[in-house]
């Protein structure tokens, strides 16, 4: 007699695009023979139950070397097999007794749909946040790219002065690849933070100067007053040596130097005078900018030194993460070296502090290219270059 095609209800529910879909018979060889027969000698035949799986999930069920399937198998004591039925799907059997195909059928459902999202806050250091978010917000992007998972940064909210906090969803799996790509960014800033203290250590013996006492004239704002020159080489400098400092390199075909001499002392004297100043909140309050303009000449803390130097705004960026802010891009005049900032972190420079001609002079090596290409340098060029030259 042929046999029979009844269907049996497992109760397996469909929550996504990409859910399998199961569709389960259980074939008898007599009908009217079952009939007779006692549930208990039913329970010990053997059910078969075909499942259609989309393609794109049959490695998920599978898992690497068929090492889900197997475990399956062992778990729930049935054979699972799959075969092709057409180019978007396969059939997955499941042959064993109907309790075990029961289960099998519920693991296979759980690996076939996708895991749940969680969400984790973290803390990261406050002087890693260039670092993390990037020119426009273009590595943050490049985080959420590879990990698959979505981050933001509370721009607002700081529970410490010197922390942020870090939101991220997705997968357990997509939120720890993100949390590595951000823990290797910190650890960059940090390394960065190290060798900039060698970039900002004064080049003689100076003694740090206490700042003037300020008078109505001279707290008048930057913008009105006549920026000074920018540091120059002589011209008539044809033959011989000249004595500089190395204070920021980007490539062998961008770097910045500093003349060595009288100026050195003076602008270790500015940066000492500044920073006792600008680190007075009273002082702050007094020159708050509150529409900054590029080319404006600022005072900036750098923060990998926690000192106060002059910086020209070079860019006035959107920020996307949040609409209704921008960050500055500053780039520190006697120096070389560039960061972004809140607005809030730039302050009016005291007219006094613009007497010293700005000391960055921005070079590139003569005759000497990339190697492969024109424009771009490989960074282990770059990285030797600047381990042969940088604060040098």
């Amino acid at each position: 007699m042929k046999p029979d095609i009844i269907p049996i209800v497992i109760g397996l529910s469909l929550c996504s695009a990409s859910a399998i879909l199961f569709y389960i018979w259980c074939k008898t060889k007599d009908r009217e023979n079952d009939a007779t027969k006692s549930p208990a000698t039913n329970s010990k035949k053997n059910t078969k139950v075909e499942c259609v799986i989309s393609n794109n999930v049959v490695p998920l069920v599978a898992g690497r070397g068929g090492a889900n399937i197997k475990s399956i198998e062992g778990r729930t004591s049935t054979q699972v097999k799959f075969k092709a039925k057409d180019d978007k799907n396969q059939i997955c059997e499941i042959i064993g007794k109907l309790d075990n195909v029961r289960k099998a059928a519920e693991l296979i459902k759980e690996l076939a749909l996708p895991p749940p999202n969680l969400t984790e806050e973290i803390l990261v250091p406050q002087s890693a946040y260039g670092k993390i978010v990037g020119r426009c917000g273009e590595v943050l992007q490049e985080i959420c790219r590879k990990s698959q998972a979505k981050v933001y940064i509370d721009s607002g909210d700081r529970n410490e002065a010197d922390m942020r906090r870090l939101c991220i969803t997705g997968t357990r799996a997509h939120v720890n690849m993100a949390k590595q790509l951000i823990e290797e960014k910190i650890r960059i800033d940090k390394e960065s933070r190290e060798n900039a203290q060698v970039k900002r250590e004064p080049r003689g013996n100076v003694k740090a100067i206490v700042a003037p006492e300020t008078s109505p004239a001279t707290t008048t704002s930057a913008a009105d007053a006549i920026q000074p020159t920018r540091e120059k080489l002589s011209s008539n400098i044809i033959e011989g040596q000249l004595e500089v400092f190395v204070s920021a390199v980007a490539s062998p075909s961008r770097f910045w130097i500093q003349l060595h001499g009288k100026q050195s002392k003076e602008l270790d004297e500015l940066t000492a005078s500044m920073t006792e100043y600008y680190e007075t909140g009273d002082n702050k309050n007094l020159h708050k900018i509150k529409d900054p303009y590029l080319g404006q000449i600022v005072a900036a803390m750098f923060k990998y030194d926690s000192k106060w130097y002059r910086a020209e705004i070079v860019g006035i960026l959107p920020n996307d993460y949040n609409p209704r802010d921008v960050i500055l891009d500053l780039y520190f005049v006697d120096f070389g070296d560039s960061e972004y900032v809140q607005p809030n972190e730039v302050f009016e420079l005291r007219t006094d502090f613009l007497t010293l001609r700005f000391q960055a002079i921005e070079c590139f090596l003569a005759n000497v290219k990339p190697k492969c290409n024109d424009d771009l340098w490989d960074p282990e060029a770059i990285s030797r270059f600047e381990e042969l030259t940088h604060g040098k």
